[in-house]
């Protein structure tokens, strides 16, 4: 009997958020997009640095509560590929 291969992908700490939201299996992914447009690194990398500038750059062009869902979003995410967040 054959084993059908898995197509899905796995999330890593070595992706980008860009890179984990495609492949992230969750509703919260959708969250992520902007994530990716303002930082090119490494899920592993990421520092309370880039969560500041985040809010701070976020907080001029969205709702408070849209940031929020956003910067849980990619910390739920963080939780998932075994970072603190």
């Amino acid at each position: 009997m054959e084993h059908a291969i898995s197509n899905v992908m796995n999330v890593s700490k070595t992706m980008t958020i860009k890179e984990a939201a495609a492949v992230w299996n969750d509703p919260r992914a959708d969250f992520l997009e902007r994530w990716g447009e303002m930082f090119d690194v490494r899920l592993e990398e990421i520092t309370q640095y880039h969560l500041m500038k985040y809010q701070v750059q976020r907080f001029s062009e969205s709702p408070q509560s849209i940031v929020d869902v956003e910067m849980r979003s990619l910390i739920a995410l963080l939780k998932h590929v075994g970072l603190n967040g």
